[in-house]
């Protein structure tokens, strides 16, 4: 909806009167991008999950990239300490046995 708006365009049921080229390409590129992750999808089908990262390599990258998009949201700290702090929360509750 941001990206409409972007180019001037109010999104809604009358954009498929005002500019149904712009809708139809939309939809045609959504399309297209499933037919693609379907072809990646099938093409790593045998990777499976022994190619996954161990948490000490990945769990710094989610954290950072957390923080980063909580902070470039509203650029408010007190959106980057709550969301710290409901990740903490949320490992200890799955440490012990929470669901």
């Amino acid at each position: 909806m941001g990206g409409l708006l972007m180019y001037g365009l109010q999104p809604g049921p009358r954009l498929f009167q005002e500019r149904p080229d712009v809708v139809w390409t939309v939809i045609a590129s959504m399309y297209l991008g499933n037919l693609m992750l379907l072809v990646l999808i099938f093409r790593s089908w045998g990777l499976g999950p022994h190619r996954a990262h161990p948490f000490p390599i990945l769990g710094p990258f989610i954290v950072i990239f957390s923080v980063l998009g909580t902070y470039t949201v509203s650029y408010s700290m007190l959106d980057v300490w709550v969301t710290l702090f409901s990740g903490i929360a949320g490992y200890f509750m799955r440490k012990f046995g929470f669901p």
